[in-house]
């Protein structure tokens, strides 16, 4: 089943990130640059506070859960922790507001990002507790339960999202887009959540939760700074159009990131339970068919991505976001590296090491925001979001570095890179694509022509030096099976809550 797991959850990932892309040249050509950084910005200062939702308790229970509580009681004390922590979010994030209009007297840079983050206030507070819900799945390993409401939310807000922008309206009706798709999403969630059973609040279990918790808020709270400072410190170092160009970079270049938030709920659990079994072989053996699925398929594209961005950029965003292509390059090339680490870092919060997954996430979090600070007052990447891409990508390496660091120290008989002979075959094709790509001047004929031969080249003469297996294609083929991955769907959607 993981094939069919990670294929319903890769595949209707890309089907969205397929469509946001889409949905986003419209919003970008149409609305420009400045309500693109706006809505961005609106977003990220929320989830500035994110981690005041969570604080530990939905990966407490998904341990718990696997180490085999009770399943009832489990659940039940866990929403109503979780009840409890969404709404000192929502009381934390009104209170900044406050602070900073009222008692900062600080200025925005206009009275339309105020209302963009009202509105998101009230929307990412509903969708904390669709997350809340989606730990129950995730803990379960329940892919389909988690992917099929992203999938109709995604596509419903797209729709709006468009609709408002080429009807003429512009940052805050796309935030009341997401407000409005969310709350029709609502009742799926709750015919879902119906099978499972919600006990009584136990305080032996909520103590046992805190425990586990206690070091995974300081993860949380590095990830969620570094996941959304970033939009954060550069509206303020400079604009909303700053934003815009950036996000522009960081969407599009989005789609290895998904595979990255993949991994981490779907692996977490199974090394939980790989980990509580001592089967540290089944935990080697998913890093490496994971790590040789990386190399093989998804890098080529990857650095595909990164190698075309100035034809990416013109061609779907237009001259006004030229400032996009060194972006687009970075993030794309930064979200590899990220998801690639990714099963390392799963591997130590699943040992339960949970202070050293705190250490490292609190080291890149600081080596992040000094990056951010130097990069930002350098006049040669312009002050503006190329620097903060350098700082996202140097961090991202330090993380994977530290991940692989900490996991063989808690997992000695871990094997660290075990497709090393794929990854230097990838990375020295890469290089050479580079340097040819660059010599083919400004035709966008020959670089399409050259962007079909790099496949060919990269994946027969892989498989002609057998360095792509058969088992590698075989792999690809199993996860995109359409038949299984439809039989797979209605086994845990259809029969299970048959069954109850």
């Amino acid at each position: 089943m993981l094939g069919q797991k990670l294929a319903l959850s890769y595949g209707s990932r890309i089907i969205l990130q397929f469509v946001q892309i889409i949905v986003t040249i419209f919003v970008a050509r149409v609305a420009g640059p400045t309500v693109l950084g706006t809505i961005a910005f609106g977003m990220a200062f929320v989830n500035m506070f994110a981690f005041i939702a969570d604080l530990g308790i939905p990966t407490a229970y998904i341990k718990c859960i696997n180490d085999g509580d009770n399943e009832a009681e489990a659940n039940g004390t866990y929403l109503r922790l979780q009840l409890g922590l969404i709404g000192l979010f929502f009381i934390t994030v009104t209170s900044w507001l406050l602070i900073q209009k009222y008692g900062f007297k600080y200025q925005f840079e206009s009275k339309t990002h105020e209302i963009v983050i009202i509105i998101f206030i009230a929307a990412l507070t509903l969708q904390r507790l669709y997350q809340s819900v989606k730990t129950i799945f995730i803990a379960r390993t329940e892919q389909a339960k988690q992917d099929i409401p992203d999938f109709i939310f995604t596509l419903i807000y797209q729709i709006f999202r468009l609709s408002v922008v080429l009807i003429g309206y512009r940052a805050i009706a796309i935030a009341l887009s997401n407000l409005a798709a969310t709350v029709l999403i609502l009742p799926l969630y709750i015919f879902l959540l119906r099978p499972y059973p919600i006990g009584k609040f136990n305080k032996v279990i909520a103590k046992k939760y805190y425990k586990i918790a206690l070091p995974v808020i300081l993860i949380l709270i590095a990830q969620t700074v570094l996941m959304q400072s970033d939009k954060v410190i550069l509206q303020y170092f400079a604009n909303s159009e700053s934003v815009g160009l950036y996000t522009a970079g960081f969407r599009i270049g989005g789609f290895v990131q998904m595979i990255a938030n993949i991994v981490g709920v779907l692996f977490f659990p199974m090394f939980t339970k790989a980990i509580a079994e001592n089967n540290t072989q089944l935990i080697n053996v998913i890093i490496r068919k994971f790590e040789r699925f990386m190399f093989a398929f998804i890098f080529p594209a990857t650095i595909i991505a990164a190698i075309y961005s100035d034809v990416i950029v013109k061609i779907i965003l237009g001259d006004l976001y030229l400032p996009t292509i060194p972006i687009l390059s970075i993030i794309t090339i930064s979200m590899f590296i990220l998801t690639l680490f990714q099963p390392y870092g799963n591997a130590i919060l699943a040992k339960g090491r949970f202070y050293h997954g705190a250490l490292v996430y609190s080291i890149q979090l600081i080596f992040f925001i000094l990056l951010v600070i130097l990069f930002l007052n350098l006049k040669s990447l312009n002050n503006k979001g190329l620097g903060v891409a350098w700082a996202v990508l140097l961090s991202n390496i330090l993380l994977g570095i530290l991940f692989v660091y900490f996991s063989k120290k808690n997992i000695t008989q871990l094997i660290i890179l075990p497709s090393f002979k794929l990854a230097l075959y990838a990375l020295v094709v890469s290089i050479t694509a580079y340097v040819i790509y660059i010599s083919l001047g400004e035709s966008y004929i020959m670089k399409g022509i050259f962007g079909v031969f790099f496949f060919i080249v990269f994946w027969g003469l892989g498989s002609l030096l057998k360095i792509i297996k058969l088992s590698d294609w075989s792999m690809l083929f199993n996860i995109i099976n359409l038949r299984k991955l439809i039989r797979y769907i209605k086994t845990e959607v259809l029969d299970k809550n048959e069954n109850n």
